[in-house]
């Protein structure tokens, strides 16, 4: 009876997905839902991704009848190029042996720099305030998101006036103003 047969249903299969830009060097994740529709267990067979610096992290063998199973490819670039791969996906389902789901990302390089690594406020009077400038610079090829900046130890003098940038641009620089208001001699 055709209820008693496995049967694959990937929704990504046919498509590209897109892992975006990474920095090199570092690595992501992405899920992959494999259902089974079918009134039998769904055996996979051949669970491959890549080329590298695509890879397969995790697999099920077996996905039973009516449930879902996840599949985990990554991408771990280590250099900077635009990379293409494929995930492919064999099973017992006799409809639909095989799915493909077409693989993409792209590996960054950023270089941020800060300037000056340390500042000397000089003396400055009590309740006093100073301020001076920190120059973030991007020299790398993509640009780097900032989200957040602190100083620390909390519950010093020390502090960041107004509010962070929240991106430097690929060749750009942005700043970030501070201040230092002694509250005792």
């Amino acid at each position: 009876a055709a209820g008693l047969l496995p049967h694959m249903a990937v929704p990504e299969s046919g498509d590209t997905l897109n892992f975006g830009s990474l920095k090199i060097n570092s690595s992501t994740n992405v899920n992959i839902s494999v259902r089974n529709s079918g009134g039998a267990d769904l055996n996979l067979s051949g669970v491959t991704a890549g080329p590298s610096p695509f890879s397969l992290v995790s697999s099920p063998s077996v996905i039973g009848a009516g449930t879902t199973g996840t599949i985990v490819v990554g991408f771990s670039p280590s250099t900077t190029n635009a990379f293409n791969g494929k995930l492919i996906i064999h099973s017992d389902d006799a409809g639909n042996a095989s799915d493909t789901v077409y693989l993409a990302g792209t590996g960054i390089n950023s270089a941020l720099s800060i300037t000056p690594t340390s500042i000397n406020f000089g003396s400055v009077p009590v309740l006093g305030t100073v301020q001076d400038t920190i120059t973030l610079s991007d020299s790398g090829k993509a640009n780097v998101n900032i989200y957040s900046a602190q100083i620390f130890p909390s519950g010093t003098p020390f502090s960041i006036v107004g509010s962070v940038p929240n991106q430097v641009i690929e060749g750009g620089s942005a700043i970030i103003l501070v201040s230092f208001q002694p509250q005792t001699a």
